[in-house]
């Protein structure tokens, strides 16, 4: 664990106005546009006196010569300071460039340690004495857009002296709290800093995107959006002007004997299930539902978070998730949809480019489906590289395997044999191979949804997910089942209160019986990981479930719970403590709670550490430290990574340097503790690319 001396610290924080929104653009686009400014940069060197910088003065000789000697410079979210440092304050007011190597950020440390990333939670989670100016933070909203437009362009700003005096006394107070933030939180140990910087290099090399595509594919958008208008008001007689009309379309739906409250995408997703739906209400619902594809939204953030070179920066936050994976920002490269179109991916752009709306509703059909099937392709190598892209295949059910000890599933993968129908055979209590494609389908879900305590509700939404109808396996599976498995998954129905039918919930209840009775050793793993962390927090002494440690440690004030990885990385709960609570079936059962950031919602929460719980959060956490052993490989190879989704690398090189198999041995090349798991790994790296696609 590194030691940074506080006094070899230069905490810094800037208060900026722009004419851009930073949420939209980034923090690359902001720093480079024109209009971008600094009001006030506050500082200090170690624990010394909070100074004040406005733009005018004199760079004060304390900073270059802190900077220019290589010494830390720390800031929360330096994401932010790194490129307004660099971009504006260098070449505009004089400042010293920074390197990545001097970079310091309060906010990764908490996150790495599961605490809140931002400044305001994190001060209220640590109890600091100073917090975060609350009242200052909505001034700053408002300083930081301009005041009005003049009609000839000219922006008008706020230069109240009164209201940037109380400004600086905000930033003041943001530099105090990131100060004694940075005594609270733990270094990032050595191998993890190298993977920050990582993200640093990834961020700002950014990824060439097709601004023009874009353009184009965005009006396709427009015009679609108005045909799916027009036809929504024709069937609906006018009751619905536009599809985004949620209100009135709930309205109508009441008024056609359709009782809803809503017409969110779930809620869409389940009347269009059901069968007492009429026809043309579910027209309605699919026209709601096919104009509501978020992800065209992102050809709008492509064309305003572009920078002028045409590169997107600033995508990735690190530790992003409780796991260390990362976050995705502008774009959000981790919800695209999977497929690209069919056919030459050349056809497809000249289709756009050339022919437009008609050209891709002749050739492709519907042209919303067809947007967002072409956002991958927006992303592209330069003209004298080539792009590759290296997915870990199943890294997940390995990795659990390998946790759990679960010999027979680690036997499949290292044979090379297809998972998915080996899992289906345990469903099935028959062979199953890629012919029976249900089966080996149900087998594929299975492996997604169960493999966490996942009962048949996490079953269900899963299969939506791969549009796989349950209900209808219910023959095949129920003939499979023991009748005592029958019972209980009857049993579990009658006390069951969603939309599944019963049908479905049966089925889906005797899959997840069939497929835990065939991985004894995972469902163990997740027994084992409960009791391991209720004894830690109890008797505060260290337990091993494995090559998984589990202790209590105390650290500034407060207990933190540490489950340490095979890597030797950590992932941290706060303040762990051991609670009777009531489960879902009414009895009282001891377990420890502890706070942590939840990976879906982002919030600050306070949760039960339930086995599969444990064994999600274990599982991800080491296969995200498999891919990131590849990413710096390839780093150090010469490739050049410009972004990554989930399990996959997205990376370029000049052209006829790089090779698949290269990429191949790089992505595969087992670390001792991956070795030491006996965990089997294999890589999907595509063949060499103009442009991001499946």
């Amino acid at each position: 664990m590194p030691v940074i001396p506080i006094e070899d610290v230069l905490f810094c924080d800037l208060e900026t106005r722009s004419a851009v929104n930073l949420k939209k653009t980034g923090s690359w686009r902001y720093a480079e546009d024109p209009s971008t400014d600094v009001y006030v940069a506050c500082w200090a060197i170690g624990d010394g006196p909070i100074e004040t910088w406005y733009p005018g003065q004199p760079v004060p000789p304390a900073i270059i010569e802190h900077i220019e000697s290589g010494k830390w410079f720390s800031a929360h979210n330096i994401g932010f300071e790194y490129p307004m440092v660099n971009l504006l304050l260098a070449p505009r007011y004089g400042w010293p460039k920074l390197r990545i190597d001097q970079l310091h950020d309060t906010a990764a440390e908490a996150a790495t340690m599961g605490l809140p990333r931002s400044l305001e939670d994190v001060g209220r989670v640590l109890g600091l004495k100073i917090q975060k100016d609350v009242e200052g933070h909505a001034l700053m909203m408002r300083l930081c857009r301009p005041r009005r437009i003049e009609d000839t362009g000219a922006y008008v700003w706020w230069d109240d002296p009164e209201r940037l005096r109380r400004l600086a006394e905000y930033c003041a107070t943001d530099v105090r709290v990131a100060r004694e933030v940075f005594r609270r939180v733990r270094r990032l140990p050595d191998d993890e800093r190298r993977i920050w910087e990582l993200d640093q290099k990834i961020n700002e090399r950014g990824v060439k995107v097709d601004v023009a595509l874009a353009v184009k594919l965005q009006a396709i958008v427009e015009t679609a959006k108005k045909d799916l208008d027009g036809r929504m008001r024709a069937l609906t007689r006018g009751a619905v002007p536009k599809c985004s009309n949620a209100t009135g379309l709930v309205r109508w739906l009441n008024d056609q004997g359709v009782q809803t409250e809503s017409c969110a995408k779930a809620a869409v997703t389940a009347m269009l299930a059901r069968r007492d739906v009429p026809a043309r209400v579910k027209d309605a619902l699919t026209l709601r539902r096919t104009a509501a594809k978020a992800s065209t939204a992102k050809l709008a953030v492509m064309q305003t978070a572009a920078c002028a070179d045409g590169r997107l920066r600033g995508m990735f936050r690190y530790h992003g998730a409780a796991t260390g994976r990362w976050g995705s920002l502008l774009v959000q490269l981790h919800n695209l949809i999977r497929k690209s179109p069919g056919g030459p991916i050349t056809l497809a752009v000249e289709t756009v480019l050339n022919y437009g709306y008609d050209g891709v509703q002749l050739l492709y059909g519907d042209p919303m489906a067809f947007a967002s099937s072409m956002l991958r392709p927006c992303l592209m190598a330069d003209e004298d590289e080539e792009l590759y892209t290296a997915d870990l295949a199943q890294i997940e059910a390995r990795m659990i395997a390998a946790l759990a000890g679960e010999m027979g599933v680690l036997d499949v993968f290292r044979a090379g044999e297809d998972v998915y129908c080996h899992a289906a055979t345990g469903i099935f209590g028959r062979t199953i191979t890629k012919k029976d494609d249900q089966e080996r389908q149900v087998g594929k879900v299975g492996i997604l949804s169960l493999g966490y305590q996942g009962g048949p509700v996490a079953f269900g939404a899963m299969a939506k997910n791969y549009n796989l109808d349950i209900a209808s396996a219910y023959d095949s599976v129920t003939r499979a089942a023991d009748p005592y498995q029958i019972e209980h998954a009857e049993t579990g129905w009658k006390n069951y209160t969603g939309d599944m039918s019963e049908e479905a919930y049966v089925t889906a209840d005797l899959i997840k019986q069939a497929w835990r009775e065939a991985n004894p050793n995972i469902v163990q793993f997740w027994r084992d990981l409960e009791y391991a962390v209720f004894r830690a927090v109890r008797t505060r002494l260290p337990v091993r479930v494995g090559t998984l440690l589990v202790q209590v440690v105390p650290l500034a004030g407060r207990d933190y719970l540490w489950l340490r990885l095979p890597s030797g990385r950590l992932l941290c709960y706060t303040d762990p403590v051991i609670a009777t609570v009531e489960t879902r079936w009414g009895a009282d059962k001891q377990t420890v709670l502890a706070w942590t950031t939840d990976s879906r919602t982002k919030k600050w929460v306070r949760r039960s550490l339930y086995g599969g719980l444990l064994a999600e959060n274990a599982t991800q956490a080491s296969a995200r430290d498999v891919l990131v052993g590849g990413m710096l490989r390839l780093d150090a190879a010469g490739y050049q990574i410009v972004g990554h989704v989930h399990d996959e690398v997205i990376l370029t090189i000049k052209h006829g340097a790089g090779s698949v198999d290269q990429i191949r041995d790089l992505m595969t090349e087992r670390s001792d503790w991956m070795v030491k798991i006996g965990l089997p790994v294999a890589v999907d790296v595509s063949n060499p690319l103009q442009r991001y696609q499946k």
